[in-house]
């Protein structure tokens, strides 16, 4: 195969929105004394502008997301049932219209303090309304701008470049790659919302995406500085870096190969095909890598970035908003309420009085209420005087990754086929595994 003449217009169209997703994605630089990602500065400006009507518009969503689906159901309007994404949005099933319409009662009950204590109580209502609010708020910017790391060619090129890299060591294919970065220092919810959309668009099987989003979806370096903070932990902000890190990578190895990942169908979204990566002969590796970025960014106009960001906004909006205040304050009230973290994790005490850690019994259920959320045991281990054990459930908490109110329903809405009993599952390996490397590496660091 010969090489094709590209145009400088056609490589420009390739080089510089996806060296501008690169930039705000991926790349962090150091303001005000700490190193934050661009992306991050542009979320931080519109969530200063969307806080003051936050409440307003939290009612509003949730409201749109409970009636609409109802009223489709009664009168099977042609605007709903003729538009495909309109349709994905509010033609539901009975069970999502229930959780829209309980979710829609939990933030009337926090906002206004009525109903149930146990629903508005700053410790259940209180802790999910501000997660809804961050993704609500958050995902504005990340929804539109995440095009230029998935649709102008970049994942493509450097994807081509490392395939041979991560299919040995992560059983992806090479175009994961940026996502795995973006994933890793970046936000959590950009990881798994670009993961969730390549996935639709077809560029991974069922299996890949549900590895990405339960082994790479950490939280970001400027994140992660902000929990520090909150847990007390500011001075010790590299080895913690440090520390979770060196257990997320080999998780990473080793998990997809084992059960439920390892089980999970190799097989692409309804309608789409296998996208090969290689290499046609008489053609090198990094001329085939531009030729595909420069076909890709072909395909993207102005229009098509703004409906897709548009149809991105709206799904976080309108789908996922209302399940995660569902989900996170229904675990939040299982929590606060009831002593079932404390029984599950009883067998963790004996394993962390043998790892020698002071205040085990304090410790222990905060390594499972990860699994709600990732800000849960971080809030409650700022009541553990001991430096080495808050160091270590601090590390464990991100390392863990999968929490429910987020990464969850990201996952179980996306639809990956990944049900809640083998998300839970990949929790626990993911815990079992990471335990000793946090463990030796707190040893070590922590004195």
């Amino acid at each position: 195969m010969e090489k094709r003449k590209l145009t400088t217009a056609q490589i420009l169209k390739f080089l510089i929105p996806s060296l501008l997703g690169a930039l705000l994605f991926l790349l962090p630089m150091k303001v005000g004394g700490k190193y934050v990602l661009g992306v991050s500065l542009l979320c931080d400006v519109i969530q200063k502008w969307m806080t003051p009507v936050v409440d307003q518009l939290s009612i509003l969503f949730c409201g749109v997301a409970a009636a609409v689906p109802i009223i489709a159901k009664l009168c099977k309007p042609k605007f709903i049932y003729e538009n495909k994404t309109m349709r994905s949005l509010f033609d539901v099933s009975p069970v999502i219209m229930g959780v829209r319409i309980v979710g829609l009662i939990y933030v009337v009950c926090y906002l206004f303090q009525v109903g149930p204590e146990c629903i508005w109580n700053p410790a259940t209502g209180g802790e999910a309304y501000y997660i809804f609010t961050t993704i609500l708020t958050l995902m504005v910017g990340t929804c539109f701008l995440i095009s230029l790391l998935t649709d102008f060619g970049i994942m493509d090129y450097v994807g081509i470049l490392v395939r041979s890299l991560m299919r040995p060591l992560f059983t992806l294919p090479g175009r994961a790659s940026l996502d795995c970065i973006a994933s890793w220092v970046g936000s959590s919810l950009t990881g798994a919302l670009l993961t969730s959309g390549q996935y639709k668009d077809g560029f991974y099987t069922k299996r890949e995406a549900c590895v990405i989003m339960t082994c790479f979806s950490t939280a970001a370096f400027s994140f992660i500085f902000i929990l520090a903070r909150t847990c007390g932990l500011e001075e010790y902000f590299l080895p913690s870096v440090l520390t979770i890190y060196a257990a997320v990578i080999p998780c990473a190895i080793i998990l997809p190969r084992v059960y439920p990942l390892n089980k999970a169908k190799d097989e692409y979204a309804e309608g789409s095909t296998e996208i090969k990566e290689d290499v046609p002969q008489n053609i090198s590796k990094g001329r085939w890598a531009l030729e595909c970025a420069v076909d890709r960014a072909a395909e993207m106009d102005v229009k098509k970035f703004l409906i897709k960001g548009v149809q991105s906004i709206c799904s976080v909006w309108f789908d996922v908003l209302p399940m995660v205040m569902f989900v996170a304050c229904t675990v939040m009230i299982v929590n606060e309420y009831t002593p079932i973290f404390k029984i599950l994790t009883m067998p963790f005490v004996p394993i962390l009085n043998l790892m020698g850690f002071a205040e085990a019994e304090v410790a222990a259920p905060m390594l499972l209420t990860g699994f709600l959320d990732q800000f849960l045991p971080i809030a409650m281990a700022g009541a553990i005087n001991s430096i080495s054990t808050r160091f270590f459930i601090f590390c464990m908490a991100i390392a863990q990754i999968i929490y429910l109110s987020e990464i969850g329903v990201m996952m179980l809405r996306s639809k990956v086929d990944f049900n809640l009993a083998k998300i839970f599952l990949v929790f626990i390996e993911r815990t079992i595994l990471s335990m000793p490397i946090i463990w030796a590496l707190t040893r070590v660091l922590i004195h």
